[in-house]
């Protein structure tokens, strides 16, 4: 099985960005980027689902429904500087993600330079064309790679607190007092460890 799962969601008209005006996106898109962002996935055994969308509900439902996934990589297209509805889908569902723009958004209109996202996104990525995509996955790769380490961190401080508490419970409080004062720090500690990753 993939190590990771990852959904990648595009906006309206995304699939047709190379017929747009050159000045503004000025590279074919196609399935160019998907392909190398599949290629890229497939090098870390990452299982990533793409999917574009022109309407609003579409784009919705499917942000409600993948629950499986790790992290969610979005372009949200027109939808940046209008979807209230966008935006409280990604928040219900609290996966993280990134916010991505094929062109820099700050160069264009000036009501293109506000978004419903950036504010809850891990990152934002603007202006760097296709490769704005391999460079999001690259981050989406390390931070999945850093909670699972954290994870597992948390199972083995759980594993040491769960040993060192049925320890401390069987000795005698009488004649260890000192004894139970170190092993009780020694909990505490791992108390603090486990409360500071979560």
């Amino acid at each position: 099985s993939k190590k990771f799962n990852i959904l990648l969601l595009n906006g309206p008209e995304l699939k047709y960005v190379g017929r747009k005006r050159a000045e503004t996106l000025w590279f074919a898109f196609s399935y160019l980027p998907l392909k190398n962002v599949a290629k890229l996935a497939a090098q870390h055994d990452v299982n990533l689902a793409c999917f574009q969308a022109n309407s609003e509900e579409r784009l919705i439902d499917k942000i409600i429904k993948v629950f499986e996934s790790g992290f969610y990589l979005i372009n949200p297209a027109a939808y940046t500087h209008t979807s209230i509805a966008l935006r409280d889908a990604l928040l219900a569902v609290s996966i993280p993600f990134v916010e991505i723009h094929l062109s820099n958004v700050h160069k264009r209109e000036p009501f293109r330079h506000h978004s419903y996202f950036s504010d809850v996104a891990e990152g934002v990525i603007c202006g760097l064309g296709a490769k704005g995509y391999e460079f999001a996955l690259q981050f989406a790769l390390d931070f999945l790679n850093k909670k699972h380490k954290i994870s597992q961190n948390l199972q083995i401080f759980a594993e040491i607190y769960r040993k060192v508490h049925d320890f401390a419970v069987i000795l005698p409080t009488q004649k260890t007092g000192f004894k139970m004062t170190a092993l009780w720090k020694s909990i505490l500690k791992v108390r603090l460890a486990i409360h500071y990753y979560f």
